[in-house]
């Protein structure tokens, strides 16, 4: 008997096999693709936390005064005079910055406040929740040594809110006397 083709059977069990093939390479792809996404938002935080706590650092490292009540300070806000010889504040905030209003613990925003000109400034981007600042002061006399300022910030990416990072550092204030 001559072969004229495949049977019903062996086009359905191939069929078959090719779909459950096809589905397979699919959801590799589909996992692929969701796994590259998130490592986007990743390093999308990581980007906007580093550059957050760099300013933060250089800015306090730079300062030319504290305020002695800030000795053993455990607060979401810093007062300080900048290089510029302003006075400075750095704390959280909701995006409607007045400067009245500027500072509160459940806004999702970084904010600047040059105490001065009573204006605000929001630093953090906004695809980017800043969950929650703190700043410790050391417990000494700033007048005789140094403070260190220890500085902790979580942040969360608004697109894909299982992304977070949590910085913190510990900068020394560079006030000579």
């Amino acid at each position: 008997m001559k072969n004229r083709g495949f049977t019903l059977i062996e086009m359905l069990v191939s069929l078959g096999i090719f779909a459950v093939l096809l589905v397979a390479v699919m959801s590799a792809f589909v996992s692929g693709f969701a796994y590259q996404k998130r490592i986007v938002e990743m390093q999308a935080v990581q980007r906007e936390g580093s550059y957050l706590m760099e300013m933060l650092s250089r800015e306090i490292r730079m300062a030319t005064a504290i305020n002695a009540t800030q000795s053993g300070n455990k607060d979401s806000s810093i007062v300080f005079t900048n290089h510029e010889g302003n006075l400075t504040e750095y704390c959280q905030s909701s995006q409607d910055v007045a400067y009245t209003k500027a500072c509160n613990n459940s806004g999702e925003y970084f904010a600047v406040i040059n105490r001065d000109t009573a204006v605000a400034d929001i630093v953090n981007s906004s695809d980017i929740r800043l969950t929650s600042l703190k700043f410790y002061t050391s417990n000494q006399d700033f007048s005789v040594s140094q403070p260190l300022i220890t500085i902790v910030m979580n942040l969360q990416s608004k697109k894909d809110t299982s992304v977070t990072l949590s910085l913190q550092s510990t900068v020394a204030m560079r006030l000579y006397k």
